[in-house]
């Protein structure tokens, strides 16, 4: 009884970190042109809203004259074509960004937590 229950903690423990840093991401809007903002954050992945709503996730996104062009973000045939979305298309774009806030707040408070249960169910 006493290792399944060391187990059940430690599983706890970690299911309590993995759930506090969770939610460190996010889709932040871009107030700029899609052109400038490319040219001075350099992201790796974009999200595209279209002007009738629909929208993609774009990875190594670059304009190209008056297009923007990169792969499709999830292919699930394992093919990568090249999309192209005209800029006079698109409504707005949109980059992932992470906070460090959750990570901070989630270790420095969550362990000590999981520690001190832990400590308390195997107290003898």
């Amino acid at each position: 009884m006493f290792p399944r229950r060391r187990i059940s903690w430690s599983l706890m423990s970690l299911l309590c970190i993995g759930l506090a840093c969770s939610s460190c991401s996010h889709w932040r809007r871009q107030w700029v042109a899609p052109s400038l903002m490319l040219e001075r954050d350099h992201p790796t992945l974009l999200r595209v809203t279209r002007l009738e709503g629909s929208r993609l996730e774009i990875r190594n996104p670059r304009v190209d004259g008056d297009s923007l062009i990169g792969l499709p973000y999830r292919n699930p045939e394992g093919i990568s074509p090249k999309l192209s979305v005209p800029l006079s298309d698109i409504d707005y774009v949109e980059t992932r960004k992470t906070s460090t806030t959750p990570w901070i707040l989630g270790i420095g408070l969550i362990v000590p937590l999981a520690l001190s249960l832990w400590v308390a169910a195997t107290w003898d």
